[in-house]
């Protein structure tokens, strides 16, 4: 995880001088939202890749029918509801 996260905070700090760079000052509400932004991404970065993983596993059993049903039994119902939602 250390790893992952210094990667999502390199370019918060490149934002950051960038910023500074081109203004002269930083305000919270970028450094607040640059920091939202990588945390959402680490997030992603390390579900999907959990996802990833448990896909291998079902494709080295030869059962990757499988577990596209169990996504589908998992996340079809909450989409739909959300969608439904939406409206």
């Amino acid at each position: 995880m250390s790893i992952l996260l210094v990667l999502v905070l390199i370019p918060v700090a490149l934002h950051c001088a960038f910023v500074l760079r081109r203004k002269g000052t930083l305000a919270g509400s970028i450094l607040i939202v640059d920091l939202g932004l990588a945390l959402a991404l680490a997030v992603a970065l390390r579900s999907s890749a959990g996802w990833l993983l448990e896909l291998a596993w079902w494709k080295e059993l030869g059962q990757a029918d499988t577990f596209w049903r169990m996504v589908t039994i998992d996340w079809l119902p909450q989409a739909g509801a959300g969608a439904l939602g939406a409206l």
